[in-house]
Protein backbone atom coordinates (compact mmCIF):
# COMPACT_ATOMS: atom_id res chain seq x y z
CA UNK A 1 0.00 0.00 0.00
CA UNK A 2 1.00 3.61 -0.40
CA UNK A 3 -0.33 6.85 -0.44
CA UNK A 4 -0.35 8.88 -3.35
CA UNK A 5 -2.70 11.32 -4.99
CA UNK A 6 -5.50 9.61 -6.95
CA UNK A 7 -5.55 11.58 -10.19
CA UNK A 8 -2.37 8.82 -10.74
CA UNK A 9 -3.87 5.85 -10.47
CA UNK A 10 -4.74 5.46 -14.19
CA UNK A 11 -0.53 5.93 -15.42
CA UNK A 12 0.05 3.01 -12.30
CA UNK A 13 -2.53 0.72 -14.07
CA UNK A 14 -0.91 1.11 -17.88
CA UNK A 15 2.49 0.77 -16.69
CA UNK A 16 1.58 -2.24 -14.37
CA UNK A 17 2.92 -0.94 -11.52
CA UNK A 18 0.05 -1.12 -8.95
CA UNK A 19 -2.67 -4.59 -8.40
CA UNK A 20 -6.20 -4.77 -7.89
CA UNK A 21 -7.30 -4.18 -4.54
CA UNK A 22 -11.23 -5.88 -5.00
CA UNK A 23 -9.80 -9.28 -3.11
CA UNK A 24 -7.88 -7.22 -0.45
CA UNK A 25 -10.74 -5.55 0.27
CA UNK A 26 -13.08 -8.58 0.53
CA UNK A 27 -11.05 -10.36 2.54
CA UNK A 28 -10.26 -7.91 4.97
CA UNK A 29 -13.85 -7.12 5.21
CA UNK A 30 -13.52 -3.19 5.07
CA UNK A 31 -15.06 -2.32 1.74
CA UNK A 32 -18.41 -1.65 3.53
CA UNK A 33 -16.63 1.06 6.05
CA UNK A 34 -15.80 3.43 2.72
CA UNK A 35 -18.52 5.51 0.94
CA UNK A 36 -19.83 3.78 -2.43
CA UNK A 37 -19.03 7.03 -4.14
CA UNK A 38 -15.34 7.37 -3.12
CA UNK A 39 -14.62 3.68 -4.04
CA UNK A 40 -15.80 4.69 -7.33
CA UNK A 41 -13.81 7.22 -8.41
CA UNK A 42 -11.06 4.53 -7.30
CA UNK A 43 -12.44 1.82 -10.08
CA UNK A 44 -11.03 1.27 -13.07
CA UNK A 45 -11.78 -1.19 -15.85
CA UNK A 46 -14.57 -2.21 -13.11
CA UNK A 47 -11.39 -3.32 -10.63
CA UNK A 48 -10.85 -1.09 -7.44
CA UNK A 49 -6.90 0.08 -7.70
CA UNK A 50 -6.65 2.22 -4.69
CA UNK A 51 -8.24 3.22 -1.29
CA UNK A 52 -9.68 6.97 -0.66
CA UNK A 53 -6.83 8.46 2.05
CA UNK A 54 -8.84 11.65 1.87
CA UNK A 55 -10.79 13.62 -0.44
CA UNK A 56 -10.50 16.89 -2.37
CA UNK A 57 -12.14 19.50 -4.64
CA UNK A 58 -11.49 18.19 -7.67
CA UNK A 59 -13.06 19.80 -11.00
CA UNK A 60 -12.54 19.79 -14.63
CA UNK A 61 -12.67 23.14 -15.97
CA UNK A 62 -13.21 23.33 -19.60
CA UNK A 63 -14.09 26.51 -22.66
CA UNK A 64 -17.52 25.51 -24.43
CA UNK A 65 -15.95 27.48 -27.28
CA UNK A 66 -12.83 25.39 -28.24
CA UNK A 67 -15.43 22.41 -27.60
CA UNK A 68 -17.78 23.26 -30.28
CA UNK A 69 -14.93 24.24 -32.55
CA UNK A 70 -13.67 20.95 -31.95
CA UNK A 71 -16.98 19.87 -32.62
CA UNK A 72 -17.35 18.10 -29.37
CA UNK A 73 -20.85 18.54 -28.29
CA UNK A 74 -20.85 17.87 -24.16
CA UNK A 75 -17.97 17.10 -21.24
CA UNK A 76 -16.79 14.21 -20.97
CA UNK A 77 -18.86 11.42 -18.83
CA UNK A 78 -15.44 8.69 -18.30
CA UNK A 79 -11.84 8.75 -18.19
CA UNK A 80 -11.95 7.21 -21.54
CA UNK A 81 -14.14 9.73 -22.87
CA UNK A 82 -11.53 12.58 -21.20
CA UNK A 83 -8.71 10.97 -22.54
CA UNK A 84 -10.47 10.95 -26.51
CA UNK A 85 -11.28 14.73 -25.44
CA UNK A 86 -8.01 15.51 -24.31
CA UNK A 87 -6.52 14.16 -27.72
CA UNK A 88 -8.95 15.85 -30.33
CA UNK A 89 -8.08 19.17 -28.35
CA UNK A 90 -4.32 18.87 -28.79
CA UNK A 91 -3.18 19.65 -31.97
CA UNK A 92 -0.01 20.99 -33.95
CA UNK A 93 -0.82 23.22 -36.57
CA UNK A 94 2.24 23.46 -38.19
CA UNK A 95 4.11 20.27 -37.73
CA UNK A 96 6.77 21.26 -36.12
CA UNK A 97 6.44 18.59 -33.56
CA UNK A 98 5.39 21.32 -31.17
CA UNK A 99 1.53 21.11 -30.00
CA UNK A 100 0.11 25.31 -30.33
CA UNK A 101 -2.51 24.20 -28.10
CA UNK A 102 -3.09 20.73 -25.73
CA UNK A 103 -6.35 19.01 -24.95
CA UNK A 104 -5.98 18.86 -21.12
CA UNK A 105 -3.35 21.02 -18.07
CA UNK A 106 -3.02 19.16 -14.76
CA UNK A 107 -2.18 21.94 -12.36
Amino acid sequence: MLFFYPECTGQFVELGAIKPLDNWLKNLGVKSDIRPNLLAGMEINSQIWSVPMQTSNIGIFYRPKLFQAAGITEPPKTWEELRAVAKKLTFNKNRDHRSEQYGMLLA
